[in-house]
């Protein structure tokens, strides 16, 4: 099953699909050609939980990598109602713990990652930490 939304494309930001445990999720990433160690910033989108795309964030994407000299990754999560609560939450944690996993290969500073995003993107991310903080793990900064 995939789950990758019908959305524009990425100006700047280079696309990966993510396996999760919702199927294949689309991520844009930013400056991740870079080789040195640095921090993660996670964004997700606003649209109310059912319309908008990871690449409509692409300007403020840029601007975080640009001036917090920040790794970025916006997540193209699962839409309602096609994907009723928990769908996105769940793609979004499996999708933190992939980067967070795999930190080495990189090149990211698994200390320091963080999670954010306005509007339902903003929830989202509240409600993923909660989630991390149920099951015990480590927690991005919010």
């Amino acid at each position: 099953m995939k789950l990758a939304s019908k959305c524009r494309p990425a100006k700047i930001g280079k696309e990966r699909s993510i396996e999760t445990t919702h199927g294949h999720v689309r991520v844009l990433e930013y400056g991740f050609d870079s080789e040195e160690t640095e921090p993660l910033f996670i964004d997700m989108h606003g649209g109310g939980f059912v319309l908008g795309w990871a690449a409509m964030d692409e300007p403020m994407c840029k601007y975080f990598r640009e001036k917090a000299g920040v790794k970025v990754v916006s997540i193209d999560y699962p839409k309602a109602p096609k994907n009723p609560f928990p769908i996105a939450v769940e793609a979004i944690y499996d999708i933190v713990k992939h980067y967070i996993d795999r930190a080495v290969s990189y090149n990211i500073n698994p200390e320091s990652v963080g999670i954010g995003g306005h509007s339902a993107g903003g929830n989202l991310a509240t409600v993923m930490c909660i989630m991390a903080k149920e099951r015990g793990e480590a927690l991005p900064e919010f």
